[in-house]
């Protein structure tokens, strides 16, 4: 379980776009393959919606697909080769060296539960600094349905009634906590390994039915998710310098023509202001259609409050028209100890590399804009920082990748040197997404 994992994480982690002996052309080709293949899939998906499977468009743009993936396959294949030689020995690259885990690495406080679902059964590991236990907790097919039925209980929240949410999430703790209950309910901080759907699952959220601890886990344990034991307890995970700087704060771009910073007379009309000071609770942080996209005034109020938190020396912050893509790749994310970004964002499940968060889509001309920051453009940037915080909808999610974890946003910034991940599971709203993050 743990090779696998760690070998997924490290292919990303040593992924270099400068490496030696390597095209410098490289890097931007892949870029641009990207982009060319996020715009054919947004084509793809709204074909299908207009006129079915049977259109001669759909097929062809089908077939543009496939031919784009066939070239970045290629390109990454030479980006994975130039990286891998940069390695002191070729051979870890390939096979990962299964060492043994010294418990003595784990806090006193601290219970390690990781999980893997097999082809039949589920099963666990305890890790806790006074000794390892394994245990089997039935069908994985079990667990995966209730893992699922659990995240589309929560995700439907408008229209799955809260007995059933409670339920559901009952069910998932008697199957992958209960059984785990008395090696974990002395420590206080919890670390949860997932594994398959259980990715989708909200660990802090579980709740068990009986009326003696029908408490939610995060109400008596500190709980977080982690990729594997081992990229926890790797003593070598050192970074490659200290931050520098505090804080990066990326908030309220500018997306479509109705937005009131783009009034050209300098006054906005009250159609205008209407639209902008509305915040029902149907905004939410994302959308696929780029052209639908609306402006987000809670992410506005989220960056005051959390300025007003923070020494003001101590932010640096891309609002409005400053908030591109462009301006947030090239600040030198590798200095900042914290990277807060409020915005739009969408995830893939079937080419997690185009999860992406979307910043500014128009200039202050009201001229269009590249918007999206995609999982593939982390790949050219290394991270330091102790947090990033997506704030922003599903930028938790992507594809489950048997073995090896859920691939996406999250992942790859934690890949690309992040300590921490704050993400979303789900379509997040504007508003209370605000008031969550401040508090």
């Amino acid at each position: 379980a743990e090779q696998a994992r760690v070998r997924a994480l490290a292919d990303f982690r040593r992924t270099d776009i400068s490496a030696p002996g390597l095209d410098s052309q490289r890097g931007e080709q892949r870029r641009l393959l990207y982009k060319e293949l996020a715009a054919r899939r947004f084509q793809l998906e709204a074909r299908l919606d207009k006129s079915g499977t049977t259109d001669a468009r759909v097929s062809q743009l089908r077939e543009e697909i496939a031919a784009l993936r066939q070239q970045l396959d290629r390109i990454n294949a030479e980006i994975g080769a130039a990286s891998a030689s940069t390695v002191e020995k070729l051979a870890s690259h390939r096979s990962v060296e299964v060492r043994p885990i010294d418990l003595r690495g784990i806090p006193d406080d601290t219970a390690i539960v990781e999980y893997w679902l097999g082809a039949e059964r589920a099963m666990a590991w305890v890790l806790t600094r006074e000794q390892l236990d394994m245990m089997d907790l039935g069908p994985a097919a079990t667990v995966s349905d209730a893992a699922r039925t659990y995240h589309e209980a929560l995700r439907s929240f408008g229209s799955v009634d809260l007995s059933e949410r409670l339920k559901a999430g009952a069910t998932l703790h008697h199957l992958i906590v209960s059984p785990v209950s008395e090696l974990i309910s002395s420590k206080r901080t919890l670390l949860f390994a997932p594994d398959g759907v259980l990715h989708y699952a909200p660990f802090a959220a579980l709740r068990s039915s009986t009326a003696a601890s029908g408490r939610f886990l995060v109400e008596t344990h500190d709980v977080a998710v982690i990729p594997s034991v081992r990229i926890l307890l790797d003593e070598h995970r050192g970074r490659a310098h200290a931050p520098t700087k505090n804080m990066l704060l990326v908030t309220d771009p500018v997306y479509g023509p109705d937005d009131s910073r783009l009034a050209r007379s300098g006054a906005t009309t009250q159609e205008q202001e209407k639209k902008a000071s509305w915040w029902p609770l149907n905004l939410f942080r994302g959308a696929a259609n780029t052209s639908e996209l609306r402006r987000l005034p809670a992410t506005a109020e989220e960056a005051s409050a959390i300025v007003s938190l923070l020494p003001p020396s101590g932010v640096d912050r891309l609002e409005g028209f400053a908030a591109t893509r462009d301006g947030f790749l090239k600040s030198e994310l590798d200095r900042y100890r914290f990277i807060h970004v409020a915005s739009h964002a969408v995830a893939d499940s079937e080419f997690p590399q185009l999860s992406a968060l979307i910043l500014s889509t128009r200039d202050r001309e009201g001229r269009e804009i590249e918007g999206r920051v995609m999982a593939a453009d982390f790949m050219h940037v290394h991270l330091s920082a102790d947090a990033v915080i997506l704030s922003g909808c599903d930028t938790a999610l992507g594809k489950s990748v048997v073995g090896e974890g859920l691939i996406g946003l999250r992942y790859v910034v934690l890949a690309r040197g992040a300590r921490a991940v704050v993400g979303s599971l789900w379509p997040v709203p504007d508003q209370a997404t605000a008031q969550l993050m401040v508090r």
